[in-house]
């Protein structure tokens, strides 16, 4: 496999696991649930 190809591959891995990660948060804890920030 070349670099680039593992790049490639690593990016897609990222943007994956982002995507599962925001969405077990959101579903974890709503935003009305979140404690409101300063101001």
């Amino acid at each position: 496999m070349t670099a680039h190809a593992a790049l490639s591959v690593v990016a897609v891995f990222l943007r994956v696991a982002w995507r599962v990660i925001a969405a077990i948060v959101s579903r974890r804890w709503p935003r009305h649930q979140r404690p409101a920030g300063p101001g």
